[in-house]
């Protein structure tokens, strides 16, 4: 998974949020059984 942010004052507000979305993307493919990173393939069946 990856995350674009910016240690600029200006996108602070836009940094959390995309930090927010992953902290729960992570979350719900850790629910379904499917390790972040994992090069298995599984990921990519659900993208």
């Amino acid at each position: 998974m990856i995350a674009c942010v910016s240690p600029a004052d200006s996108n602070a507000e836009e940094t959390l949020s995309t930090l927010r979305l992953v902290n729960i993307a992570k979350s719900w493919l850790l629910r379904m059984g499917i390790a972040p990173g994992s090069a298995d393939g599984s990921l990519r069946l659900i993208i």
